[in-house]
């Protein structure tokens, strides 16, 4: 089984993650983006529009 997806830092889970078979037929679909407003994109465009640091630790 192979699954396809991206993670934003600290792991979190973003985008659609796709899920197939051993075969390669897609099984399942996950929208992580799909409960909010604004994807991680728009969050980060912004952020960058406004000159926001961000320090990780």
């Amino acid at each position: 089984m192979k699954l396809t997806g991206e993670f934003f830092p600290n792991d979190f889970e973003k985008g659609i993650w796709k899920e197939y078979d051993e075969e390669g037929n897609l099984i399942k679909e996950t929208d992580y983006d799909a409960p909010y407003k604004y994807t991680w994109e728009d969050i980060l465009s912004f952020i960058k529009k406004r000159g926001i640091i961000i320090i990780y630790e």
